[in-house]
């Protein structure tokens, strides 16, 4: 049986009788007269009594609940009171368009806002049912972490406007670390499990945001309020009180007034140690990252650039030029491992990406015993790049693994080259260029042969983006790359298209997202398969151009499991 820990989840009802407890108490409320602090959930339980605590010192308070009538009621006490004011603002946080309009809404009719405490959530524990917010999101994770993310950072540029503020989020003690493979929890559903990691999620982001939100003049605080208040919660879930509301109620007002660093998890009113996992900034980059895809912000280079990634064993330059260098990383054990080659992308042009935005692929991957090379080259705006520089320089590298393997225990057998965007071109070129004629400046003398090419959003036919290329990166770029259009320099695109060049004699798979359409991809596709060649279209639309190579995502997992499927490994989700 499930039931909300704050508004709206279960019908109005008797509260339940309070235990007698003693308790400390915070540190009273300031003088708030003037202040605007927004409580979400705050028509019914915890949240109704921190609002009325907070109006009786003088603030005006934004009441937020799924029910009208309990929040005109708390609006009309308040105002009855003299002390202080309220506005209500309707709002079911299982909607991320609602949890929109909330913001929009404060962000019109308020001036300022000093305090936003996120204490709204859900609670079904024992229930064995998997729930869904509007967006399909699992119903823990939705409202309980997801909407308060999307409410903190629509607000945030009002809330430091009006700083010194502070952000509270209400947490729990119940926390379980995050399984960034199934965060939905498709795989295995138990409702405790599914509060407990969304209310680490909070501990997480309130961890996460305060060393930017503390340069703002922001402090942010999560809290354990209480063990089992007498909410409606509890006479929904028959479960018997253990602490009571006005002790939940203290522990927020300590957050409101606390002197601790920001950042701290409380214990009701001790600075207290969360679950492991809110101190691992790799789990906590995973988290921003998966966050800002769900609430639909589509992820840029620098957003995967600030990914962890594990460093590398060795960087070492396989040629005489400063950009002509890759990293080579190692799984644990003796070997021998294959070899994914990683090609980052970046419109073939200097300032898009580097490496670092192929460090994180390169890094997940060791967990499968793969060793990962991930390689630098030539892009347009550096010097010697271009037809036929950029192209050797990847050869180069690719062929340098034979080096790498004298030292290290690298199985050149079963070799792989992933790209993504223009290293997904890249990527397919590679795979295929040892069919050229011995005669071609970019073949190499020797090239390395590989099993396969994962291709992730990026052209495999050159030729058919010249023009849409300068809507892709800004400008054009295919043209500057090959020296010409395919009009004027047709025998480039023979040797550097991997359309042009089929078969390519490898098993090719091509991951359509942003940049690569699925009907262009189905087209390679196609055309792959008339010429021999193997090939297989992964559509992950709903990832954009980066979410496809963010690890710990959803959008990332299919991609992943494209990847071990090219090194013959098992699949791992259903």
């Amino acid at each position: 049986m499930g039931g909300l820990l704050a508004a709206g989840g279960v019908s109005a009802q008797a509260a339940p009788q309070q235990p007698s407890t003693t308790y400390p108490k915070a540190p009273p409320l300031p003088d708030m007269t003037g202040k605007v602090v927004l409580v979400t959930g705050s028509t019914d339980g915890l949240g109704r009594d921190v609002a009325r605590r907070i109006a009786a010192a003088g603030a005006h308070v934004l009441v937020t609940g799924r029910s009208a009538a309990r929040g005109d009621s708390l609006v009309d006490e308040i105002a009855k009171s003299g002390k202080g004011s309220a506005t209500f603002y309707r709002a079911d946080l299982a909607s991320l368009d609602e949890v929109r309009r909330l913001a929009d809404a404060v962000v019109r009719d308020t001036k300022r806002l000093d305090v936003l405490i996120n204490n709204a959530g859900v609670g079904f524990i024992f229930d064995s049912t998997r729930k869904f917010s509007a967006e399909g999101y699992e119903m823990h994770f939705a409202v309980n972490y997801l909407a308060h993310y999307l409410l903190t950072q629509r607000l945030l540029p009002l809330i430091a406007a009006s700083a010194p503020a502070r952000i509270i989020n209400v947490s729990s003690g119940s926390q379980t670390a995050i399984d960034f493979d199934d965060v939905m929890m498709a795989k295995g559903y138990n409702g405790g499990r599914g509060y407990a990691q969304s209310k680490l999620a909070q501990v997480m982001m309130t961890i996460d945001m305060a060393p930017a939100l503390e340069k703002q003049r922001i402090l942010t605080y999560s809290l354990h309020p209480a063990t089992t208040m007498g909410t409606t919660m509890a006479l929904a879930l028959k479960v018997k009180p253990r602490s009571t509301i006005a002790e939940g109620v203290e522990s927020v007002v300590n957050a409101m007034t606390t002197t601790e660093p920001t950042g701290t998890f409380f214990n009701q009113l001790k600075p207290w140690k969360a679950q492991a996992q809110a101190y691992d900034a790799e789990a906590r980059a995973k988290l921003r990252v998966l966050s800002e895809q769900l609430v639909g912000r589509r992820l840029g280079p620098r957003d995967i650039d600030t990914l962890p990634s594990r460093p590398p064993q060795l960087r070492t330059a396989y040629g005489a030029d400063s950009l002509q260098f890759g990293e080579l990383r190692l799984p644990s054990g003796p070997g021998r491992f294959p070899v994914a080659v990683l090609i980052h992308g970046g419109c073939w042009t200097k300032g898009f990406a580097t490496l670092r935005n192929t460090a994180a692929v390169a890094s997940a991957l060791l967990d499968d015993g793969i060793a990962t090379w991930n390689i630098e080259y030539r892009q347009m705006g550096d010097p010697g790049a271009g037809w036929p520089n950029t192209f050797t320089d990847v050869g180069a590298g690719i062929d340098y693994l034979r080096t790498l393997a004298a030292k290290y225990p690298l199985d050149l057998g079963n070799v792989a080259v992933i790209g993504h965007s223009a290293g997904a071109h890249l990527a397919l070129w590679a795979a295929g260029r040892r069919h050229l004629t011995t005669q071609s400046i970019v073949r190499g003398p020797n090239p390395l042969a590989v099993r396969a090419a994962v291709a992730i959003d990026g052209p495999g036919d050159l030729g058919s983006l010249v023009g849409p290329d300068a809507k892709i990166c800004g400008k054009p770029v295919i043209a500057p790359l090959m020296g010409g259009t395919p009009d004027e320099v047709p025998e480039r695109y023979r040797e550097a298209s991997p359309k042009a060049m089929l078969p390519l004699g490898v098993r090719q798979y091509l991951v359509a997202a942003a940049v690569l359409a699925l009907p262009d991809a189905q087209a390679y596709e196609t055309a792959a398969r008339a010429r021999g060649d193997s090939a297989r279209v992964l559509s992950v639309t709903s990832g954009g151009h980066f979410g496809v190579i963010a690890p710990g995502t959803p959008f990332w997992r299919p991609v992943h499991e494209f990847i071990r499927e090219a090194f013959g490994l098992p699949r791992r989700v259903p």
